[in-house]
């Protein structure tokens, strides 16, 4: 009872604090959900503060401090309850950007006042068939992965005869950084590394038992297992189980840092189901992923009704190679074959990357140049 008072007090005096913030102080608001969450804005924070022109990041995570050192940067700590729904609610600013989807279905409401609200994507997996049903229609704003992302919202739109939102071609900040910092490193050929860095929920590779996979593969390479952050909020006993299993093997790690994307610079091959790690490791290292043949990962049964294939399956075999649990023993020749063909594989998914994805390498000035334009017309 104590813990939950300091926290609402806490939350309380941080609203309060934001409430004397100046007109312009609030014009451009960022929200956050959790601390992983700078990765999809910071790009387009650190443009918008080139311009000096003044931000306003809100967070619901206690353990999100790292734009507190940032100047013209003002942080609130808002929690995840009650100060968070009335934050919402009164909200009165010009823009709102923000990367959790469906506004206006649960908790986060969108305000009595004409906020216009942006989403700005985490991945650049398709919006019909991983997101639930409506997950974005209360957004005003959409920034664009690629081609896919304008496709499928416009044709959504007309399917079931909503509002049209804009639609700016932005790209992907995370994808922007994994490019930004990757560094080829020689490699002892004899120690492959690969991370196993999958999905989550029922159908999870986890959550269904990985320890085949991994028995397949545990003699010859070193192996790093990264679980989704909802399976371990979830589901924390399949992965404290498997690593139980394998607690006597020094080639198997444990890294469950989403955030971070030193885990792609330090692996040659990526094994994933139906996360978007799989686009980010292959689209920002230009190194092929091995694709578990689990069921997709449905939470829209309505996907079918578009004409647009998800680009979860369209590009699966693009960027790398599909394999059925009962050829986890045909992984390990994959792999002979992804190493000897590496320039292949690299122009095959550099290629892919062009097709697919808006502004490499620069999606945060796409993203600071619309919402500074939009700021100045309003």
């Amino acid at each position: 009872m104590l813990g939950f008072l300091k926290n609402f007090f806490n939350e309380l005096s941080q609203f309060r604090k934001f409430l004397k913030l100046n007109e312009e102080q609030k014009e451009i608001i960022f929200y956050a959900e959790n601390e992983n969450q700078l990765d999809f804005f910071e790009d387009i924070i650190n443009s918008l503060l080139k311009r000096n022109i003044p931000i306003t990041y809100i967070t619901s995570s206690p353990t999100d401090k790292r734009l507190k050192i940032k100047e013209k940067v003002n942080f609130f700590y808002i929690g995840s309850k009650s100060i968070r729904t009335i934050f919402f609610s009164t909200l009165n600013t010009k823009v709102l950007i923000m990367s959790l989807p469906e506004l206006n279905k649960y908790e986060i409401r969108r305000s009595k006042y004409p906020v216009k609200y942006i989403f700005v994507p985490h991945n650049i997996l398709s919006t019909h068939m991983v997101f639930r049903k409506g997950a974005f229609d209360a957004f005003d704003i959409f920034f664009c992965s690629g081609p896919h992302h304008l496709k499928e919202i416009k044709e959504t739109e007309n399917i079931y005869n909503l509002k049209k939102k804009t639609l700016i071609k932005f790209g992907c900040s995370r994808i922007d950084k994994v490019i930004k910092n990757f560094k080829n490193t020689k490699k002892n050929k004899k120690n492959i590394r690969i991370l196993i860095a999958p999905s989550w929920g029922i159908n999870g590779l986890f959550e269904t038992g990985a320890e085949k996979l991994i028995n397949h593969l545990k003699k010859k390479y070193i192996i790093t297992l990264r679980p989704h952050p909802d399976t371990l909020r979830l589901n924390r006993n399949c992965i404290e189980n498997l690593l139980n299993k394998f607690k006597d093997n020094k080639n198997i790690m444990y890294n469950p840092k989403i955030e971070s994307i030193q885990n792609y610079f330090d692996n040659d091959i990526l094994i994933s189901d139906w996360s978007g790690s799989a686009f980010e490791f292959a689209f920002g290292t230009l190194r092929p992923v091995i694709f578990l043949d689990l069921p997709k990962k449905i939470n829209n049964e309505s996907y079918i009704k578009l004409s647009n294939k998800p680009i979860e399956i369209n590009l699966r075999s693009k960027i790398g190679k599909i394999v059925s649990k009962k050829n986890y023993n045909k992984i390990p020749e994959i792999i002979n074959d992804f190493e000897k063909n590496k320039d292949i594989w690299k122009k095959r998914i550099m290629l892919a990357r062009k097709s697919y994805i808006y502004n490499i390498n620069t999606s945060g000035n796409a993203g600071a140049n619309y919402i500074s334009k939009l700021i100045n017309e309003n």
